[in-house]
């Protein structure tokens, strides 16, 4: 059995940010079903004060919207700006607030946590040197688009997946440790697949496709951390490990339709779950509803599969 990296769930109270006085309304939005980072998101529609605030492990958070200004102090410290979006907020492990001020409205704010021991799941060696600076950003948009992606997850009902979580995550984790990291090195992005690993990796993703499948139990494969994995992986066939499996799950379809299954039945047996994600899902990669595609089939009328698409690529890689 290869295990995932810790969810939120798994996480969550481990790295918990404690608040002692808290003045004024926010209302938190669940994010139960994320199997990503430790994510939360809140507003308020009203001026709020935060009173002695500890943060166990290193967080960023951006304003998706509102307006009005905030403020924090710590110590001697102190750092805030203008809440619109784009704004982030970078805290190091370990960070004292002695207060913290809202003037205004935030229509949304999405924050995530860093435990060290769900960095080390999905860094490995690479989790070095993950230690951040305390600062604020005036207009971050790279994290404001990675947040974004994550809260529409989320508000969408998490139907994407794991391993759209631990593509999202390590994309949040690349950018922070590029951006805000005390060593700024990047991240290394050599090497690449071997036959060998490609075989094993198409192996194991078609005899599992109908579950719901992380990065990390791929990487685990060819012993790789989920991070490093993603850039080889990458390197080595061109696409993403999230656009290879939606490939896989397509190509299988396309198969299964063939046969008597129901649309709803094979979404099932692909690991795309319901029907209406299935269906998104595969009017994305081919330009033509499920439904339509099957009545091509049965009809003889379906055209040759265009090669150069993403499920082309993947049925080259499979003869690596």
């Amino acid at each position: 059995m290869h295990k995932r990296p810790a969810s939120y769930q798994d996480n969550i109270h481990s790295c918990e940010v404690h608040r002692t006085d808290v003045q004024g309304t926010v209302h938190s939005l669940e994010a139960a079903r994320w199997q990503g980072l430790p994510i939360a998101m809140a507003q308020t529609d009203e001026s709020i004060t935060v009173e002695a605030g500890y943060v166990p492990c290193s967080a960023v958070s951006v304003f998706l919207g509102g307006h009005g200004s905030w403020l924090a102090r710590s110590g001697v410290s102190s750092w805030g700006g203008a809440i619109h979006a784009g704004q982030a907020c970078v805290l190091p492990r370990h960070t004292e607030i002695d207060t913290g001020i809202i003037n205004g409205v935030v229509e949304l704010a999405v924050g995530a946590q860093f435990p060290e021991a769900l960095l080390s799941r999905y860094l490995q060696d690479d989790a070095r040197g993950f230690d951040l600076l305390l600062s604020s950003d005036e207009r971050d948009v790279g994290l404001l688009s990675i947040f974004t992606s994550i809260k529409n997850e989320i508000v969408g009902g998490c139907i994407s997946g794991a391993m759209f979580a631990d593509g999202l995550s390590l994309a949040l984790i690349a950018h922070v440790k590029a951006r805000y990291a005390v060593r700024g090195e990047g991240l290394s992005s050599r090497g690449r697949l071997t036959q060998k690993h490609l075989a094993r990796i198409n192996e194991y993703v078609d005899c599992n496709l109908s579950l719901d499948i992380s990065v990390a139990c791929i990487a685990e494969l060819v012993n790789m951390s989920p991070s490093h994995f993603s850039r080889v992986f990458k390197a080595t066939t061109g696409m993403s490990p999230y656009r290879y499996l939606q490939d896989l799950r397509v190509r299988r379809s396309i198969e299964l339709m063939k046969g008597p299954m129901s649309l709803a039945q094979i979404a099932m047996n692909v690991g795309l779950g319901s029907q209406s994600h299935f269906s998104d899902v595969f009017r994305r990669m081919t330009g033509v509803s499920p439904g339509k595609h099957r009545g091509q089939q049965r009809r003889r009328e379906v055209a040759p599969f265009n090669e150069q698409s993403g499920v082309g690529a993947v049925r080259e890689m499979s003869h690596f």
